[in-house]
């Protein structure tokens, strides 16, 4: 991935690449969805629950999460399209498993491998040496939001890793220590 402001539709074939529409009310704006967006859970997703029940289908369209044996890149593709933005991509907040599981199918894509779990190994274990640390104990369908099983040992690791940059970079560290939240009050 060459940065966080590239859309989702530069990796995954089935993503919509439409960016005329900037009004949620007036289109659909999944197009203009960033790696940004989905890491800093700002893309506009939703669950869509509604207080008191209801959510236009979400249950439906999330339920395959709560399944670790489904095929991961269906899983999100089921995400996808039966759920709908709730706000513009950048300017709507929603803390859920949804925007993580989107971005692993754009790592399936961007990184041409097959399975979610050969990227965690590959992009998470073995660059932070957590030979401790599972993600979904090997399922095919791991939930990257809530996956992760490990010791005190191997998150020592990882936050040595991050504090001095030594994986991912401290340019990309101070990335995920912005506010990308500045409309919530």
């Amino acid at each position: 991935i060459a940065s966080l402001d590239d859309h989702a539709s530069d990796y995954v074939p089935w993503w919509s690449s439409d960016r005329t529409c900037g009004n949620v009310s007036a289109c659909d704006a999944k197009g203009n969805i960033t790696i940004r967006h989905l890491l800093s859970f700002t893309s506009g997703f939703d669950t869509g629950e509604v207080p008191g029940g209801g959510g236009g289908g979400s249950a439906n369209a999330t339920k395959c999460l709560m399944n670790s044996k489904n095929d991961y890149e269906r899983c999100a593709k089921d995400i996808y399209h039966n759920l709908n933005l709730t706000g513009p991509p950048g300017n709507t907040f929603a803390y859920n498993s949804i925007h993580l599981q989107l971005m692993g199918v754009v790592a399936l894509h961007a990184t041409k491998m097959k399975s979610a779990q050969e990227i965690f190994h590959k992009y998470f274990v073995v660059p932070y040496g957590m030979n401790e640390t599972t993600c979904g104990g090997g399922d095919p369908n791991p939930e990257f939001a809530v996956c992760l099983s490990t010791t005190q040992h191997d998150y020592a690791k990882f936050l040595h890793a991050q504090l001095t940059g030594s994986v991912l970079g401290k340019e990309l560290v101070a990335q995920s220590e912005k506010n990308y939240t500045p409309f919530l009050k």
